[in-house]
């Protein structure tokens, strides 16, 4: 159980797309940029609590987490990505087609 918990909660980098993509409603994170220096060490430091937690011996005992594999933080890769191209395009879509029903909805 220490395992499949530490893996979930390793799954931080889902994380990290879902606060960069949700940073804008229509511009892409291509020409707004990471300039936030707040929350890129947010994400940072985000990161390095997962890895305190589960790595550093005892601390992860008292809280029921287990060493896992560097595999483990790989498993939200794909939701990272899927994140991203989602809002990439629905971004595209909002900033193309204003008028559409996802335009107008975006701006309630």
């Amino acid at each position: 159980m220490a395992k499949g918990q530490s893996a979930y909660f390793t799954s931080v980098v889902v994380q990290w797309m879902d606060v960069i993509v949700n940073k804008t409603r229509r511009s892409s994170i291509f020409t707004h940029g990471m300039d936030n220096w707040l929350l890129n060490f947010s994400i940072l430091f985000e990161t390095a609590i997962a890895v305190i937690v589960v790595y550093v011996p005892g601390l992860n005992e008292a809280l029921t987490f287990s060493t896992v594999s560097g595999w483990a933080w790989c498993t939200g890769v794909p939701f990272f990505i899927y994140l991203f191209v989602y809002e990439e395009l629905r971004k595209l879509i909002v900033r193309n087609y204003p008028d559409s029903w996802l335009g107008i909805e975006l701006c309630r």
